[in-house]
């Protein structure tokens, strides 16, 4: 099908080199001081939005929550401490913070015995995570990858959003493989065999991942001319990475447990001791992480957020559904025929207009806001998901 000809000549050319039918996309082009478009084409057809639905969710986030918003991690007892030991549970209740990771997650423990003296616990950890209630999913229904760090769902005290980066580094005849971080209860079975040819540019240069229970083994040729590599994935339920983690932390800080670390996803626990509280990075500075670099878990969390803070614990999707239009529709973005089902686009079901879109982006440069969502955004030729596109160009640092 031809495109349209009220269409800029470059534009339809565009569509013509990709063989695309002209109504199978919308296109909104609005200078930020004009309420008129300088193009417009299908602006009020539903369409998948894909990941620039991360625009929604995170401008409702910084309207509602405002950019000093910062998640808890409370860290509460059974019983006193004594002489440095707790003979009782601890218990650890996460409220969703999109940023944890693992120098923050060891930085806490070290605040627990600095500020309790804790250093032996003789009953067990448990990691309560029912600040979210969420039905059962499937990490691989958006593409049969349940394994990549994209895919993986929220929960409550995900740190590293669940993800392990695997090194491979060739050591002479021999390939080693160290996991970032490196959990105690994961084994890593290496059958790589180092190669003398091979495709740099081959699919993860020929190497094959696959996981077991708290297992992954590493199989395939790796050409060792192509160097040290980084592979990003996921290998075990995110409260057993929780739970290594905490093992693994409390460790290195010589801290000692005799019992074990369990999960908890009912009715929030009740505590007798209030030991401390880890406040997180502050969601503008979270934003930009989102934002830039396409961050699928992070935004979801901020959507469940977002509808707790609204709604009412516990978290659900609905609430986050419910309260991301509420918020928007409040800011004057027509949200009529709109369906957010995530927030991070990740998603066969959500629809956007580009009308809507173009509202959004809109709102955004008008807000009080604006420092914040502006600089969240990926800069073409420069950083996040387009550091690439117009590199060593003129527009390389002009466009988001």
């Amino acid at each position: 099908m031809p495109a349209v000809a009220q269409l800029p000549t470059s534009l339809n050319q565009v569509i013509d080199s990709q063989r695309l039918p002209a109504d199978s996309m919308g296109i909104w082009v609005q200078q930020t001081d004009s309420n008129t478009p300088l193009v417009a084409h299908n602006t009020d057809r539903l369409f998948n939005p894909a990941s620039t639905i991360k625009l929604a969710t995170s401008l409702a986030a910084l309207l509602e929550l405002g950019p000093a918003y910062t998640w808890r991690t409370d860290i509460r007892a059974t019983a006193a401490i004594e002489n440095g030991v707790l003979r009782g549970d601890l218990i650890i209740r996460g409220t969703g913070d999109p940023g944890a990771v693992s120098e923050e997650h060891w930085r806490m423990l070290r605040d627990l015995q600095r500020m309790t003296g804790l250093k032996r616990i003789e009953g067990n950890v448990i990691l309560d995570a029912s600040y979210y209630m969420l039905p059962p999913g499937d990490t691989g229904e958006f593409d049969g990858q349940p394994y990549r760090a994209y895919n993986q769902l929220p929960y409550a005290l995900h740190v590293n959003s669940n993800a392990i980066r695997f090194h491979i580094l060739p050591d002479g005849n021999t390939l080693r493989i160290e996991a970032e971080p490196p959990l105690p209860g994961l084994h890593i079975e290496n059958n790589l065999t180092p190669a003398n040819n091979g495709s740099c540019d081959a699919w993860q240069r020929g190497v094959r991942y696959d996981v077991g229970e708290n297992r992954v083994t590493f199989s395939g040729s790796y050409p060792v001319s192509c160097g040290n590599y980084e592979l990003l994935r996921t290998a075990v339920a995110p409260d057993f990475n929780a739970a290594e983690l905490f093992r693994l932390h409390w460790a290195q800080w010589g801290g000692e447990l005799t019992g074990q670390v369990l999960s908890h996803y009912g009715a929030p626990l009740a505590y007798e001791q209030r030991l401390m509280t880890h406040i997180s990075r502050p969601l503008a500075d979270l934003i930009r992480v989102s934002n830039k670099w396409s961050h699928n878990v992070m935004t979801r969390h901020m959507a469940l957020t977002l509808g707790a803070h609204k709604m009412g614990e516990p978290a659900t999707i609905e609430k986050a559904r419910v309260a991301l239009i509420e918020v928007l529709s409040s800011a004057g973005v027509e949200t009529n025929g709109m369906f957010i089902d995530n927030g991070s686009g990740l998603s066969r079901h959500a629809r956007i207009t580009p009308t809507q879109l173009g509202q959004i982006l809109q709102v955004g440069w008008n807000s009080p806001r604006r420092p914040e969502f502006l600089s969240s955004l990926s800069i073409s030729g420069i950083d996040g998901t387009t550091r690439r596109q117009y590199r060593n160009e003129a527009k390389s640092g002009r466009c988001t």
